[in-house]
């Protein structure tokens, strides 16, 4: 115990600090009343609890220090308790300290609407946290991974921490074209839905290719009601520049859409970029719409990423990256692993690059932007409507 007497006045609690042999004190006045104070060290900690009490001569203030060892200090973690997981993204990596040497465990707790075999979450022995999306799993809007993170170093209380962190996950949406859409192909436009696997397109870049692929999901009314995320977009008619499309076109949201020009130039320095549609819309012509009937997205792989024509308008085939394979069946995406067994390791799809040049949402707006609010004079179509 030590004891410092201060000039008489009214009562005040210092605050302290403490030689490392605890022989002597130094500190300035602070406020009234009793403090726990805290002192590290390399060798350890002390626990200060200092009081006083009011005298004729002043303030009498006692320090009492407990020294801790190593083993007793408590245990924390530090680290975000919530990660929000991009759009488009496979695996997210996030580290997490302990303030002393631990042994690391992750436990999930809660997975919403997904099952233990749709991802993957470890935690390595440096506190490494991985999160794994596989491929195929359909992840529904708002879905979180509920995790407890727990660093032991040791029995005892002091030694055990635990952390629970929330991870919010992306809802996956393939690109694709809605039924009725009409492809190009070297015997002319056809509605997607007639297509088959071996019927050549033709695409920007060299010879006709071969469709190697068809995958389709239909999406009922109340799907739809559920997930707006999901709902089609309809490209009107000259939306983006003359006969660009030349009839009303119904794509996924994700669907990226050929966007050229002096803007592209311009803004981007290309000649080309893909835009998703989601990120043209304008509330006018080029708009989410929520449609009256279901809706059968189509999904067409090639030997690679490539551009081709539907309705007139230049825009991608299926690209079999991470968002593809995040939002496709698992059925289909066992389908395209055997087509394409490059893909089963993520370095095959880092491989594979997209086409073009893809903007980001705001970058898609500039360069889609047009003079003109689109065709005055002419009745907009219901907006749950689909022709």
């Amino acid at each position: 115990m030590a004891v410092v007497c201060l000039r008489a006045g009214r009562p005040r609690i210092i605050s302290a600090r403490i030689s490392r042999d605890c022989n002597s004190l130094s500190g300035a006045p602070e406020r009234p009343g009793t403090a726990v104070f805290r002192r590290n060290r390399m060798a350890g900690r002390c626990l200060f609890i200092i009081s006083f009490c009011l005298t004729r001569i002043g303030v009498k203030v006692w320090v009492t220090f407990v020294p801790r060892e190593e083993g007793q200090m408590a245990l924390n973690i530090f680290g975000p308790p919530v990660i929000n997981v991009p759009p488009a993204t496979e695996t997210i990596t996030q580290l997490y300290t302990a303030s002393k040497p631990a042994a690391w465990s992750v436990v999930v707790t809660g997975d919403g609407a997904l099952t233990p075999a749709d991802y993957s979450v470890t935690i390595s022995g440096s506190g490494l946290l991985t999160v794994t999306l596989m491929p195929g799993v359909i992840v529904p809007p708002g879905t979180a991974l509920s995790l407890t993170i727990s660093a032991s170093s040791g029995p005892g209380a002091g030694n055990n921490g635990s952390l629970n962190v929330t991870v919010n996950l992306p809802a996956g949406v393939v690109p694709c074209f809605v039924a009725g859409s009409l492809i190009d192909t070297v015997e002319g436009p056809r509605p997607v839905e007639t297509l088959a696997v071996g019927d050549l397109v033709p695409v920007e870049d060299g010879p006709p290719q071969p469709i190697l692929w068809i995958g389709k999901r239909t999406l009922s009314i109340a799907d739809l009601g559920a997930n707006p995320h999901l709902r089609p977009v309809r490209i009107r008619r000259d939306a983006l520049g003359p006969s660009c499309p030349h009839r009303t076109l119904w794509v996924s949201p994700q669907h990226r859409i050929v966007l050229q020009g002096w803007r592209a130039e311009l803004f981007f320095g290309e000649a080309q970029v893909f835009a998703a549609a989601i990120h043209l819309t304008n509330d006018d012509t080029i708009r989410q719409c929520r449609p009256n009937r279901a809706v059968t997205y189509y999904h067409l792989a090639f030997e690679r990423h490539l551009l081709l024509r539907a309705h007139g308008l230049l825009s991608e085939s299926i690209f079999l990256g991470d968002i593809a394979f995040l939002a496709l069946r698992r059925s289909d995406v066992e389908e395209l692993l055997v087509l394409f067994p490059e893909l089963r390791s993520r370095t095959g799809r880092d491989a594979s690059r997209t086409r073009l040049r893809c903007l980001t949402g705001s970058e898609a707006r500039l360069a889609g932007a047009r003079s003109g609010p689109g065709r005055r004079g002419q009745p907009r179509a219901p907006q749950s409507a689909i022709t």
